[in-house]
């Protein structure tokens, strides 16, 4: 018997919380229709365990649900704006801060300016 099969027939906690967190990930292959609807269940499953920390995982995911839902529908991330941001704060430090509000946004536009303005609305 393989160990990871020997290690679910024992029912340990760990294992418990690594099929919680892989059934979790599995929401992301879904449409946003069935996802609501697994999103559900998934957390009906995990408010019945013993799992403390897991219980309030799901009651964090459950209260972000409506984003990540919304995430799986569009196709979109916020890894892109993650991404500008950085480069933003890099040229904030680099410019030890700019005279005006305007300078700045000049920099931002300088900056992000392909990805802003071919951005879905």
């Amino acid at each position: 018997m393989r160990s990871r099969s020997r290690l679910e027939a024992q029912n340990l906690d760990t294992i418990q919380a690594m099929q919680i967190r892989m059934n979790l990930q599995d929401l992301f292959k879904m449409d946003a229709k069935t996802a609501r609807r697994f999103l559900e269940r998934w957390n009906a499953w995990v408010q019945v365990c013993d799992l403390g920390p897991m219980k309030r995982l799901a009651n964090m995911i459950m209260g972000k649900a409506e984003g990540i839902l919304r995430s799986i529908d569009t196709g979109l991330s916020n890894g892109v704006l993650e991404a500008i941001n950085g480069n933003v704060q890099a040229a904030k430090r680099k410019a030890k801060g700019y005279r005006t509000k305007r300078n700045l946004k000049a920099i931002v536009y300088l900056i992000a300016g392909d990805v802003l303005a071919n951005s879905p609305t």
